[in-house]
């Protein structure tokens, strides 16, 4: 049989003028306004509820303006309220729409999927506008003139659903019927055509109730074209057989005919001396003989199939408890790591932390055999090296400038050599010479001449010592840090000294 396909279109939604997506805005408002209409007009928030949908779109196109022409959030922010305010209310009417027209959104639905805007264009138009009138009384609060009008705008809606099920469905079975008709169907092939004309009634009756699914429908008018062509067929073939008597004989030819392709088909060799009944039950039989054999192979192969899925989940099964096991294992894996990254990163701060203790103990005991070295340096006439506090002094009582004199005197290199191999025993220590007067004349003339006498020994310590410059200062003090009384002249003369002062480590 040759089965004709219904298109059946869906509901076309209308959409927001283009204009208000033109040139899309990067700002995040404006995008968000964008979403939630569409959100909204997906919901039909613009067919239950056009007013307030159309101040929403107001509101969104104001806002995008504002955003373009870049106005302040004092301008942007109560426009975007006022677009959240519109767009609600219209959001709580379409609540309420699909509360109270439900029935008659459902009865819409129907009609454009039937494709009742384009097959029946006028009855859907009168319908629509009657619907539209039911969402105009509920915008104004009147619930039950809604209810009443919806009513209406269901029944308007059937009717064109009806009128258009009736031109898709009937009109190429009724074109058949109507062929068969002028082919003398209803002489020559009572039945048949009969059959067409009922399964027409039938579809007509349907539409009329409208609680027929299309799909049902659509098979019954495929079903009526059939009976349709069946008849014109029919008719045709008796027409022929009865202007002549010798088209009997051929018919029943060429029924033997199809039936010894279908014997030889499957390997029967028919005979019709008793007619065509005998070779066909043979053919069936043989038939049935086949079928048979390919149900018990069947039988067999889905045996098999079972078999082999049990097997497949056996071993699905087995998968399964493998990965478990090797998921189990990788994450005592991972902690096992966990653990030992932690205990070798704690390890690693112990020892860190022990090599820094032991790192500072082995510069306290460099620092204390440097100094027990500096010590034992000079001679007594030389220098006294005595510990105070955190520093080392080097008090050089064996260089001794003459009055008024800032140069070195001759004899202190020497003694200035043993300075500067001091100093290398303190390779991390910062040094400064300090040069101090008796208390006695002038004191800027004091100071002037101890940071005179400091820069002397300094620069030699630098230039021939090889101190470098960075590590050594050199400052007068004048007689303002006295160590003797200056009454007497042993005291004044233990105040006239230079002193070698190291900082030593922490």
């Amino acid at each position: 049989m040759v089965w004709i396909a219904v298109l059946v279109l869906t509901l076309l939604s209308s959409f927001v003028p283009a204009i208000l997506y033109a040139q899309p805005l990067a700002s995040s408002p404006v995008q968000q306004a964008a979403a939630d209409l569409d959100s909204a007009k997906s919901q039909q928030v613009d067919l239950l509820s056009p007013k307030a949908y159309a101040k929403a779109v107001d509101g969104y196109r104001r806002l995008v303006d504002l955003v373009r022409r870049g106005r302040p959030d004092t301008e942007v922010k109560p426009a975007i309220q006022q677009f959240r305010q519109a767009l609600e209310t219209a959001t709580k009417n379409t609540a309420q729409g699909k509360a109270v027209l439900g029935e008659a959104l459902a009865a819409r639905t129907r009609a454009i999927a039937a494709n009742a805007p384009e097959v029946a264009a006028k009855e859907y138009q009168n319908a629509q506008a009657t619907f539209n009138e039911a969402v105009s009384r509920l915008e104004q609060n009147d619930v039950k003139g809604a209810q009443k009008t919806g009513k209406e705008a269901v029944a308007k809606y059937r009717q064109a659903e009806a009128s258009a099920v009736r031109i898709n469905l009937l009109g190429a079975a009724r074109a058949k019927v109507a062929e068969a008709k002028s082919r003398k169907a209803e002489e020559y092939a009572p039945k048949t055509y009969g059959q067409a004309q009922t399964l027409i009634r039938e579809i007509e009756a349907a539409v009329e109730k409208g609680n027929v699914s299309l799909e049902e429908l659509q098979a019954k008018a495929s079903l009526a074209e059939y009976e349709a062509r069946h008849a014109i067929y029919l008719a045709t073939v008796l027409d022929t057989l009865r202007r002549n008597n010798a088209n009997w004989e051929r018919l029943l030819l060429d029924q033997e005919h199809i039936v010894s392709r279908i014997a030889d088909a499957i390997g029967v060799r028919p005979t019709f001396e008793r007619g065509v009944q005998t070779p066909v039950d043979s053919v069936i039989r043989a038939i049935q003989q086949g079928h048979d054999t390919l149900t018990r192979q069947l039988v067999l192969h889905d045996a098999e199939v079972t078999r082999r899925d049990v097997e497949v989940a056996r071993l699905s099964r087995t998968i399964d408890s493998l990965q478990t096991a090797f998921d189990q294992y990788q994450i005592r894996l991972a902690t096992m790591i966990e653990q030992y990254q932690t205990d070798l990163q704690t390890r690693k701060e112990e020892l860190e932390l022990k090599r820094r203790e032991l790192e500072v103990e082995l510069r306290k005991k460099m620092q204390l055999d440097a100094i027990d070295q500096a010590q034992s340096t000079f001679l007594k006439t030389e220098a006294l090296v005595v510990r105070a506090g955190k520093s080392l002094v080097i008090r050089l009582v064996g260089l001794n400038f003459p009055s008024g004199v800032t140069a070195l005197p001759k004899d202190a290199s020497p003694l200035l050599d043993k300075v500067g191999k001091v100093l290398a025993l303190f390779p991390r220590s910062r040094a400064s010479v300090e040069g101090h007067t008796a208390a006695t004349g002038d004191e800027k003339a004091n100071l002037a001449q101890s940071g005179a006498r400091a820069r002397a020994v300094r620069e030699y310590l630098v230039s021939k010592a090889g101190i470098p410059d960075t590590r050594i200062t050199a400052t007068g003090f004048g007689g303002t840090k006295p160590i003797a009384d200056n009454l007497t002249p042993q005291g004044r003369a233990q105040n006239r000294r230079v002193d070698v002062v190291i900082v030593l480590d922490e």
